[in-house]
């Protein structure tokens, strides 16, 4: 019983940290294997379209999978196959957007919300184990291993640098330009985006924006999908509730009928 009362509060609080409030990201679409860690530390579970990420999260895609969160205020990202992102910081202070991510394997694509307010700047990092990038307001992509990364960039301006003490000097990357950052040496030239790099933009990158943008003037949508999200964990969680009652019943019920046999078995003992 101990540890169905233990397993109960873990999912029930691995749930909560899935829906916790605050700015965030939700994610909208969910192709295969893809899971999420919702706090440093919490086990991982299977990503469903609706739940909220915040500051704390991981989000992992397996082969042949897919998975896309839309940030509150139209920010996005997709995360492509064999890929892992953490989200370090998330927020929103004084109608700015600030965020910082690490990609530690695996493709990113990034459409970062411009900010129509010329005073106020969104500000989003994402980080690798080998570069870090800076934008304003941009679509980018970011491929990233343990020894190498390689930034292109669809629109926009993204400063990219090495994480590497020796080469701290940034390297702007304008629109259909991109670098490639390698551990341990000085980034390589900017050079125009490769062959696979614009099929991705043609195959991928251009309904990815197009989806996002209506996303973005659509934002009741995704505020809708996470209710129906919560809903569907509410009646879950009522039906598990339910059944633990229902299985502390049976318990009862064995309990009582064992005691009762072996006070039949005493008083047959004891008539001998």
């Amino acid at each position: 019983m101990r540890k169905i009362i233990i397993a109960s509060v873990a999912i029930l609080c691995s749930a909560v940290l899935s829906w916790a409030g605050g700015f965030g990201a939700t994610v909208t679409s969910v192709e295969n294997s893809v899971v999420v860690s919702t706090a440093p530390g919490s086990a991982w579970q299977k990503a469903k379209k609706g739940m909220k990420l915040n500051a704390g999260a991981d989000l992992k895609t397996e082969a042949k999978s897919s998975a896309e969160i839309v940030y509150d205020d139209g920010t996005a990202v997709r995360l492509e196959s064999n890929s892992h992102i953490s989200i370090e910081q998330a927020a929103q202070k004084d109608g700015i957007s600030e965020f910082v991510m690490s990609l530690f394997d695996g493709r990113a694509l990034n459409a970062i919300k411009r900010n129509i307010n010329i005073n106020k700047k969104n500000k989003f990092t994402i980080k690798s184990p080998v570069s870090v990038a800076s934008v304003r307001g941009t679509v980018f992509v970011i491929d990233a291993s343990t020894v190498t990364s390689t930034v292109a960039v669809y629109e926009g301006m993204v400063e990219a640098k090495s994480t590497d003490d020796k080469y701290p000097e940034p390297v702007q990357v304008v629109t259909n330009r991109q670098v490639s950052i390698d551990n341990g040496i000085m980034p390589g030239r900017v050079l125009p985006v490769t062959d696979e790099y614009d099929a991705y933009r043609k195959k991928v990158a251009d309904m990815f924006v197009n989806r996002i943008e209506w996303f973005r003037g659509h934002m009741e949508e995704v505020r809708q999908m996470h209710q129906a999200y919560m809903d569907s964990w509410r009646k879950e969680q009522e039906n598990g509730m339910k059944d633990f009652r229902d299985q502390l019943k049976d318990e009862k019920k064995d309990q009582e009928n064992l005691k009762k046999q072996q006070e039949m078995e005493n008083e047959i003992d004891h008539q001998k």
